[in-house]
């Protein structure tokens, strides 16, 4: 998977630093509400990681997925340039283990026997997710 790596998601936190010191205060209810709704579509996206089944999946349904989330991850990453105190710190190193973790995925094993390492980092992601949306104030 290409778009997966540690020193990409790195410099983006970096950026999303800068970028909310420079946000007018006038845009922030716009710019919360379209990271809100990134924050959901990348929510959605790790969500069909961990809906593939170890019994039927293979590795490129779960690498297939993988990608879907990081681009997903990436308008996440837009969408924070806009917002004032966007603390994407968390969700970005739970992010990045869960990238890993399918970059990393042995492809000479079941999906069955590879699938816990998967799910735990997926479960990491969704429960800092969760704090993020509800630091914004985003709906459930």
């Amino acid at each position: 998977m290409r778009h997966l790596t540690a020193p990409r998601l790195l410099g983006a936190a970096a950026i999303l630093v800068v970028a909310a010191a420079c946000t007018p205060a006038s845009d922030q209810p716009t710019a919360e509400q379209a990271l809100c709704d990134s924050l959901a579509a990348f929510a959605d996206s790790v969500q069909a990681i961990a809906d593939i089944s170890p019994e039927t999946g293979s590795v490129e349904d779960i690498q297939a997925a993988g990608d879907a989330a990081q681009e997903a991850w990436d308008q996440v990453l837009t969408d924070a340039e806009a917002v004032a105190e966007a603390d994407e710190a968390a969700l970005n190193a739970a992010w990045s283990g869960l990238a890993t973790s399918i970059t990393n995925l042995p492809t000479d094993v079941p999906v069955s026997e590879a699938v816990d390492g998967i799910q735990a980092a997926v479960d990491g992601v969704q429960g800092t997710y969760a704090e993020v949306r509800d630091g914004l104030g985003c709906a459930a």
